[in-house]
């Protein structure tokens, strides 16, 4: 990547020359399609983290707190908080994230998911 300058000196507003365009995200080929139990699971969980995120997101709401900031605040800490357990050995008390993205990878996700789903739901 080389920067120069709009006029060639050492003054004057910066531009970047990239040796490789960059593709745009819909045309880059994808390697392998999931099978059809891995979809559907996914598809459920994705479901199941929007609910989660509406909950969250009604708890810290103006109704329940008045402040913007205070509702801001408290909605990120809400999720970090909800990282850092899902993270730990007590991932059973909240939503199970980084579970879900680990038996994902793992390639185990359908056989999981019964157990991941209920843990979501308790």
């Amino acid at each position: 990547m080389n920067v120069s300058t709009a006029s060639g000196s050492a003054i004057g507003t910066p531009r970047i020359h990239s040796a490789s365009p960059m593709k745009k995200p819909s045309t880059m080929p994808t390697s392998a399609t999931p099978p059809p139990p891995e979809m559907a699971a996914v598809l459920v969980l994705y479901a199941l983290a929007a609910l989660t995120g509406t909950a969250l997101g009604a708890l810290t709401s103006r109704p329940i707190l008045p402040s913007p900031a205070l509702s801001i605040m408290a909605l990120l800490l809400g999720f970090l908080v909800m990282l850092l357990v899902s993270a730990s050995p007590l991932y059973w008390l909240t939503v199970p994230l980084l579970a879900w993205m680990k038996t994902a990878s793992a390639g185990a996700l359908p056989a999981e998911f019964p157990q991941l789903a209920a843990i979501t739901l308790a």
